[in-house]
């Protein structure tokens, strides 16, 4: 069974590394995590002849008692990796990193099995630099990466994207999900789970002044990914104050979508980032900040830097010390097209309008 391709990837981007590689095969093995998504999006994927899903636990210094049961989850991850790819010797791995992959890279190292890795972001994640050095290849699309990784074989990549051969326009888009071609169209998205953050900055956005002068000179129209947790609460708000909107939790195809929209305001993964790109979308970015991983924000910074005429960056603490700066600019954006309207980082992490 020399077609086989595995696919190693990180937890919630199967979706980008399963169809673009171009690669010959009539037979593929996924690897996940065990996340409800992660099912939803493999399992319906008619690329994925298996799907097999580890419960691999993420540890932190506040979660350090997970430790031994974490330590146990990665043991029986590696032997049972190990006896699929002994059975299937596929052709080649390819791996985006996350822990999923680890055990699995480890396995098909140890059996020879090339391995070819994908880092979609920014910054190099610690499982990324680690696979890397099994690999036979690193590739990677921001240069800030590639940094790196170039010691490592590295090759710098486009991003795979699931759209690259889908064009569509804006008159047939907006046709299709019932938007008039004079609206002016305000796309939401806060990622696969959803955005608690973006969610409250619509709902304040929607009840200032500025909206209500803004939708008085010219129709407006929301749609919006809320995220499981929010899809009622977001429905019933705009519902109660009247907004035209297209409301939904998750779908995998967002494709007419980006091709109706004027404006977005979205979160920093790198799928996201390139697809707003691929469909040129006047993007405004409000990136995920942990203490342990600001990958979102560098992906952003770098759009804004080799893209400042679609992309703008605002810092979570600066939206809420400043919300009104937020409001100001998405009221511009809307009101002007794309190519008239710079957004460039200032040293308070706030994006300002160029003149």
């Amino acid at each position: 069974m020399r077609n086989f391709i595995i696919f190693a990837p990180a937890s919630n981007v199967q979706v980008v590394v399963i169809a673009p590689f171009n690669i010959d095969t009539n037979t593929s093995l996924f690897f996940s995590g065990n996340s409800v998504l992660d099912k939803i999006i493999v399992c319906n994927h008619p690329q994925v002849t298996k799907h097999v899903m580890f419960p691999l636990l993420k540890i932190s210094w506040r979660t350090w008692y997970w430790l031994p049961a974490t330590a146990f989850l990665f043991v029986y991850a590696c032997i049972k990796s190990f006896r699929i790819l002994y059975r299937c010797r596929p052709r080649v791995i390819i791996s985006t990193g996350g822990s999923t992959a680890i055990p699995v890279c480890l396995s098909g190292w140890l059996l020879s099995i090339p391995i070819d890795v994908y880092e979609l972001n920014a910054v190099a994640g610690h499982a990324v630099k680690l696979i890397s050095r099994l690999a036979r290849t690193t590739y990677y699309c921001f240069d800030s990466a590639g940094a790196t990784l170039a010691r490592r074989r590295g090759k710098k990549n486009v991003y795979p994207l699931r759209y690259s051969s889908v064009s569509i326009a804006k008159e047939a888009a907006r046709k299709h999900v019932g938007i008039d071609m004079h609206a002016k169209v305000l796309l939401v998205m806060g990622g696969s789970h959803g955005s608690m953050c973006i969610n409250e900055l619509i709902k304040q956005f929607i009840m200032t002044a500025r909206y209500t002068l803004l939708s008085e000179f010219t129709p407006l129209v929301i749609i919006h990914q809320t995220g499981d947790q929010m899809f009622d609460e977001m429905k019933r708000f705009y519902q109660e104050n009247t907004i035209d909107a297209r409301v939904f939790s998750f779908t995998d195809d967002l494709a007419v979508y980006y091709a109706a929209a004027d404006v977005a305001l979205a979160r920093a993964g790198a799928g996201t980032l390139f697809e707003l790109l691929y469909f040129r979308v006047r993007s405004i970015i409000i990136p995920v900040e942990t203490g342990t991983n600001d990958h979102e924000l560098e992906n952003a910074f770098s759009m804004v830097k080799e893209y400042p005429s679609l992309f703008s960056v605002f810092r979570h603490k600066s939206v809420q010390e400043y919300p009104d700066k937020l409001n100001a600019f998405l009221e511009h954006a809307l009101m002007q097209n794309h190519e008239g309207v710079e957004g460039t980082r200032s040293d308070a992490g706030i994006t300002e309008l160029e003149a």
